[in-house]
């Protein structure tokens, strides 16, 4: 019998447009990832949690 997944990520939905640094790796540059209002994605549950109490998404 197989595990049942784990949802790790969850859909939000984005409010205001911004953006943010996501570290590529040791010794590499960081890239930035942005995010348009209505914009629609799935991301962590971590990073849904903190964009959602700083008003920036929520919960699609």
């Amino acid at each position: 019998m197989a595990a049942p997944e784990i949802d790790m990520e969850t859909t939000v939905l984005i409010l205001q447009t911004f953006h943010r640094f996501v570290s590529e790796g040791e010794g590499r540059p960081e890239r930035k990832e942005r995010y348009a209002q209505g914009q629609t994605i799935k991301v962590s549950k971590e990073d849904a949690a903190d964009w959602i109490a700083k008003e920036l998404a929520r919960e699609a």
